[in-house]
């Protein structure tokens, strides 16, 4: 019966008009995002530049971070992004006063000394502006740095004091400093990331973390708008009445229907890994290396099926509950939220965002620092899934015995009419 009943729900979908819209989506957002897999190229010694990466350690972090705040401060506004969206904040003279005695104290240098450093910095800067807006056009080179005598810990709480004072969503808060150390890669490190993407990440895992990283966007709030048109459409065409007085048990009826909406999302995904997954596969070979042929599939199971997963039950749960669209509402805020939460980190510090991000090709060490965030992360959002989902099939439960049912004795009624 299970499966009949699950068959019959994915044969709805397939000729569904939002299954199709669904599959157009995840096709162009992958083609107009991700791009082609590319070959690696070996780093020489010698190149003018090896690019940049994101560094763990405490004096790059210490460093690039007490930077970047001293010209901020020298600029007079500081950039945030407090829901995700940029805000320049400019502080009043008390808070502005107080970042600059937290700098003399990060730099170990006296007042007046810092005064006279300050000016001179600014007065090197060179501004240029056109049609009103003016812009850097050269940083001058930074003559403040912290202090040889400040432990990291330290640090960490002067950041703190930074962030207090110029507000939610600043680059200085304990979740985005550790992660926001961009320094230029020497030849040997460039060798490294090299080597890790070929021997580690078998190039596949590398683009299949690029893949999953932008499939987890949409994933993260198509699936309610599936399970809430699945509630609607029974209440519209009062199907539910007749099922309310069939044998079939609710947990049946729940579980089929919920298995088919997360493996009707979760397969056009698959498949559509397939075309990096395939690009991989000639690139590999056009380079001599042995790819991961797994990569993609092992990727989108532990990422991307836990969100489908936590997103259906969360909507179906709502929707049986109200009946209504306000699933969506509530998603849509969810997802706002965590989308946008971690803008200025989109590379590891996974958290328990709703959509993990790790918008970078390599970068394989970082993203080994993070995996245990990343598995509690969605072992995490697994769990929720299920406990919603035996709600669910409670909730359903009751409305069949005429517990619970919108507009009063509905269920009873139905039953008796059903018996009859």
């Amino acid at each position: 019966m299970w499966l009949t009943l699950f068959l019959k729900e994915c044969r709805m979908w397939c000729k569904s008009i939002l299954f199709l819209g669904y599959i157009t989506m995840i096709v162009f957002f992958y083609l107009t995002q991700m791009g082609s897999v590319d070959i690696p190229i070996k780093p020489e010694p010698g190149q003018e530049s090896y690019g940049y990466h994101y560094s763990t350690k405490e004096s790059d972090i210490m460093r690039t971070a007490t930077d970047s705040l001293i010209q901020e401060y020298s600029e007079g506004h500081y950039i945030t992004y407090p829901i995700g969206f940029y805000k320049e904040v400019r502080l009043d003279e008390e808070k502005t006063a107080k970042m600059e005695i937290l700098l003399q104290k990060l730099t170990g240098i006296p007042a007046e000394e810092f005064k006279a450093i300050m000016d001179k910095y600014r007065d090197s800067m060179n501004f240029e502006g056109k049609t009103g807006i003016v812009y850097l056009v050269k940083e001058p080179p930074a003559e403040l740095k912290v202090s040889e005598g400040i432990t990291y810990k330290d640090f960490l709480d002067y950041m703190a004091q930074a962030a207090d004072l110029i507000g939610k969503g600043s680059s200085y808060s304990k979740d985005t400093i550790v992660s926001n150390a961009r320094v230029p890669l020497t030849y040997e490190e460039a060798l490294k990331e090299y080597n890790d993407m070929i021997d580690k990440d078998r190039l596949s895992g590398a683009y299949a973390r690029l893949f999953c990283d932008y499939m987890g966007i949409l994933l993260g709030i198509f699936p309610v708008f599936f399970i809430t048109a699945r509630i609607l459409k029974d209440k519209h065409s009062k199907v539910a009445n007749v099922l309310y007085g069939k044998s079939i048990s609710s947990i049946t009826i729940i579980s089929a229907r919920y298995t088919a909406v997360c493996f009707m999302l979760f397969i056009p995904v698959l498949l559509l890994s397939l075309m990096p997954l395939s690009q991989a596969i000639y690139a590999g070979k056009t380079a001599g290396i042995t790819i991961d042929y797994l990569a993609f599939l092992k990727y989108c199971t532990g990422w991307l099926l836990p969100s489908i997963l936590v997103v259906t039950a969360l909507g179906y749960l709502i929707g049986e509950l109200t009946e209504q669209v306000l699933p969506i509402l509530v998603q849509a805020v969810w997802w706002f939220g965590t989308l946008f939460e971690g803008t200025n980190n989109l590379i590891g510090a996974f958290g328990f965002k709703l959509v993990p991000r790790f918008n970078s090709v390599g970068n394989y060490e970082i993203f080994q620092n993070n995996l245990s965030q990343l598995i509690r992360n969605r072992l995490l959002y697994t769990l929720l899934a299920l406990i919603l989902m035996l709600a669910v099939i409670y909730l359903y439960d009751c409305k069949r015995k005429g517990i619970y049912g919108r507009n009063g004795k509905i269920s009873k009624n139905s039953l008796r009419k059903s018996k009859a």
